[in-house]
This record gives C-alpha cells, sequence and structure tokens, in this order.
C-alpha cells in the first residue's frame, strides 16, 4: 500500500500529523509544494484543505469504540437492584466497578499523553483497543458466582485504561483528519457517541435484566446515584468539568416510585437528547466560524435553569411527577451533554500551538479526578444524598461568571486563516 494512503498516515508513528510524499502537515496545515499532489481539497472561505473521504470511516470507527467503551463502563449501574440480589453484592461493590474507570484514568493519563506525542494517534488507538478487548474478555470467563467479582474488578480495571484515548483522541482526531469549518462536528461525532453507547446501556441492561420492586426511597436514591455514575467521567470541559459529574449523576433520581426500567428510560432519552443537541449545535458551531464562548454561556444558563427544577422536585417544593422528571432530565442532558465538544474545542483553540491530544488529556484527567472525588463521597456512612443536589446547583451557578471572564482566543483558526491566504 502506497505512503500516500490515508489509512496508512494515520499511524505517524512520529507524529499524528499525516505525511505525504515526505512532506508532514496537518489536513489544516498544508504544505504549498506539494498541494498540487492532493487527491481532493475542500473549500472554505477561499481556503484549500486535504480532505480524504476515508476521514469519515476513522471517525465512525473511532466513535464506535468510544461508544462501546462507554456501555461497557456502565455495565452494572442500571440493574444494580438485581445485581444486589442475585449476586448479593453490596453498594460499595458496584461502586467499586464503576469508580475503576476514573481510578484507572488518575493512574494513565499522564502515560498516554506522553505516548500520543511520542507514539502518535494510531498507536495509542491501537493499544488501548486490545487492552479493552483484554477487558472484555476477562469479563466472560466462566468462573463461578464466588469469583465473579474479582473477573468484573479485574475486566474494569482494563476497560478504565482504555479510557484516556478514547476521551482525549477526539480533538487529535478532527485536526489530523477534517478542515477548520468541520473540526468542531468531528469532535462532537466521536465525543457524543460515547452518550449513545451509555444510553444503549441503561435500555439494554434493565430490558435483558428482570427488576426487582423497590421497597425503600433511599434505596431508591443509591440505586439512581449509582446508576448515571459512569458518565461523570465519560467526557470533558473546561474548568465546567465537575458539573458534568454532579449534574449526570443527579439525572435519575428523585422518584421513589419509579422502576428500574423506568430509571434505565430517563437515562437513555436523556443521554440521546444530549447527544442528537450536541451534534446539531456543534454543526452551528462551525457554521458560525467561533463564538464558543456565547454558546457555552447560553447552554450553562439553561442548565442552571433545569438544575433549579431539579432541586425544587427533589425537595418537594413543586408537586413530583414522572413528565416533571423527564422534563427535566431532558433539558439538564441537551445543556450539559451538548457542551463537551464545545468545551474541547474552545480550549484547545485557546492553547494552540499545544498538541490538540495533550490538551485534552489533561482536560478529561482533571475530569475523571472530580468524578472520583465525588463517586467516593456516596461511600461515606448517612452522608445521605441530599447535598448532591445543592452542590450541582452551586457548580452550574459558579460557572456562569467564569464563562464571561473567560476570553476566548482562536489561535489554530487564525493561524489556518493566515497560512491560507498566503497560499492563495
Amino acid at each position: 500500500m502506497a505512503e500516500t494512503d490515508p489509512l496508512v498516515s494515520f499511524a505517524a508513528p512520529s507524529d499524528t500529523r499525516l505525511h505525504v510524499h515526505g512532506s508532514k502537515y496537518s489536513t489544516v496545515n498544508q504544505n504549498p509544494q506539494t498541494r498540487s499532489l492532493k487527491k481532493g481539497t475542500d473549500k472554505q472561505e477561499g481556503a484549500q484543505h486535504e480532505a480524504y473521504p476515508a476521514r469519515w470511516f476513522i471517525l465512525a470507527v473511532f466513535s464506535l469504540l468510544c461508544a462501546l467503551q462507554a456501555a461497557t463502563w456502565n455495565t452494572w449501574g442500571p440493574i444494580a437492584d438485581t445485581v444486589k440480589v442475585v449476586l448479593n453484592w453490596t453498594d460499595s461493590d458496584i461502586a467499586l466497578l464503576t469508580n475503576w474507570g476514573p481510578i484507572s484514568f488518575v493512574i494513565t493519563g499522564f502515560l498516554f499523553s506522553y505516548l500520543l506525542l511520542v507514539k502518535g494517534l494510531r498507536y495509542c488507538v491501537l493499544c488501548s483497543s486490545l487492552i479493552f478487548l483484554l477487558g472484555l474478555g476477562i469479563r466472560c470467563l466462566p468462573v463461578g458466582i464466588d469469583n465473579l467479582k474479582w473477573t468484573m474488578n479485574a475486566g474494569h480495571v482494563c476497560i478504565g485504561i482504555a479510557g484516556p484515548v478514547m476521551m482525549s483522541a477526539p480533538t487529535e482526531v478532527s485536526a489530523v483528519w477534517f478542515p477548520p469549518h468541520q473540526r468542531t462536528t468531528s469532535t462532537a461525532i466521536s465525543t457524543t457517541a460515547a452518550f449513545l453507547g451509555m444510553s444503549a446501556s441503561f435500555l439494554v441492561g434493565p430490558l435483558i435484566v428482570t427488576s426487582i420492586p423497590q421497597n425503600s426511597r433511599m434505596r431508591s436514591y443509591s440505586r439512581c446515584s449509582r446508576s448515571n455514575a459512569p458518565v461523570l467521567s465519560g467526557e470533558a470541559a473546561d474548568f465546567t468539568e465537575p458539573v458534568r459529574h454532579e449534574t449526570q449523576g443527579q439525572l435519575q433520581r428523585w422518584g421513589p416510585e419509579d422502576d428500574q426500567d423506568t430509571v434505565g428510560w430517563i437515562g437513555f432519552i436523556s443521554n440521546i437528547a444530549g447527544m442528537l443537541a450536541g451534534l446539531v449545535i456543534a454543526r452551528l458551531v462551525d457554521l458560525l466560524g467561533g463564538r464558543m464562548k456565547a454558546v457555552l454561556i447560553l447552554l450553562t444558563a439553561g442548565a442552571f435553569i433545569g438544575c433549579v427544577w431539579c432541586v425544587l422536585l427533589s425537595m418537594r417544593y413543586i408537586p413530583y411527577s414522572l413528565m416533571s422528571v423527564y422534563i427535566t432530565c431532558i433539558i439538564i442532558g441537551v445543556c450539559v451533554n451538548a457542551s463537551p465538544p464545545i468545551f474541547f474545542e474552545i480550549t484547545v483553540e485557546g492553547m494552540y500551538p499545544v498538541s490538540e491530544g495533550n490538551t485534552t488529556m489533561v482536560l478529561t484527567y482533571l475530569n475523571n479526578v472530580a468524578a472520583l472525588i465525588f463517586l467516593a463521597l456516596p461511600l461515606i456512612p448517612n452522608i445521605g444524598v441530599i447535598w448532591m443536589n445543592w452542590l450541582l446547583l452551586g457548580a452550574i451557578a459558579v460557572c456562569i461568571p467564569l464563562l464571561m471572564m473567560y476570553k476566548e482566543h482562536y489561535n489554530r483558526l487564525d493561524e489556518d486563516k493566515m497560512e491560507s491566504s498566503i497560499q492563495n
């Protein structure tokens, strides 16, 4: 296969940029001397950028990996009630399986950040995929119920180790393969793919596993807290990352009369709504050519309104109804889950020329540190769950003035436009 084949170019052993005829550049930062050798261009605002059709195949494969990793990560939360009865597991056992995600990320995150810089994107994706496959294989080992806990924990450790690349590489993929007016859309597709996998886990698990009737309000709260916890580490953003943890850990927390299937549907619908909204808003940002800060402020304000409604429902200041829970979850899901791709891109733009993968790795690392703390707090005896509602509301409220004070910079986009004008 020729060296110019895009699928081979993706390997980039010493750099994540494409290599064509011995010249090194990305799909955006073109070498004018080799522009005549290109097989296709994508024109936007007079600029010429490489646009291989294979980029959509690469994006689809990577997005599928992200979706599968998120789905397998969230295996046990949606069926926690049944698991505690059938396998005699405790809330701590189930919480530990969830916690292996952020624990593994915190331990291996900087290692993969170094490998992304030194070995390139393809090498890291392949390594993470093999580790992910190993984790799934360990979970399938035919051991007895008494030993099942050990294989599940070992499997979830491997699944968690695969997380750093799956969570941090979307911006690297978009930078390597996509022109400027498609970057945010590309990042949104691979980022929101995790929501698709998460949504599937909320739906498939309760449909396959028999639900256990609820006997107490506190048990319902505990179950709901665990069921949505893995989303906390699924994606990352900027200084609002802790908000994502509290928000997505809250979406299914209110009704003691809601059974396991209902909670699963709430999680499924809210995540799907967030995924679709993320794609639409990301495409809008690409068409606008910036203005990410304004979009993020609007999303955060919407999340704040949804969280106020959440607190009023949980405290019974307004009448409880299942429809209100659905509406609240959808509002929070849309506003919170649509923001990570925008946060990724605005941070990468401001930090450029720092590598996209390394910048996003720092964001997701902070995300998982916050998730680890948040998931560990419910393990404290008699701590309750009401504090989560107020923490959620406070975290969202703090983010609004922080976003307003932030001065957005589009260093990468400005450089692309300048180079394109010089080439033309």
